[in-house]
């Protein structure tokens, strides 16, 4: 029987984006898996966002641009992107999201209540 049903990543279905440990893929190609890890890691709230209004808002905006541009530029066009690329641009994309969301000390305050 087997256990691990993955031979390649959920999100893009292209097994050399994904990491693989032990031989087996990570059901997260680099860029999802670093997305993932970015926001947690600033949910964690060490680094403080808040009081900042609008500013933060904009570079927000500009990382998540930033990210989404290799994502685009990784699939639609000739170029391509590399692993290392993908774990760099993931990382900007998931703090850029996670500053947009914070841009309001609401969201923010939201965020961190687990009730």
């Amino acid at each position: 029987m087997k256990i691990c049903c993955f031979d390649r990543p959920l999100c893009n279905r292209r097994r050399d984006t994904a990491p693989v440990i032990l031989g087996l893929v990570s059901p997260l190609c680099w860029r999802c898996l670093s997305v993932t890890i970015s926001v947690s890691f600033m949910g964690l709230n060490i680094i403080p966002v808040t009081g900042y209004g609008w500013k933060i808002g904009l570079l927000g905006l500009m990382l998540t641009l930033v990210g989404c541009y290799d994502g685009y530029r990784s699939y639609f066009t000739v170029s391509g992107t590399t692993n290392r690329n993908r774990i760099v641009f993931g990382s900007t994309l998931g703090v850029g999201l996670f500053l947009l969301y914070s841009s309001t000390s609401d969201n923010l305050a939201n965020l961190m209540s687990f009730s």
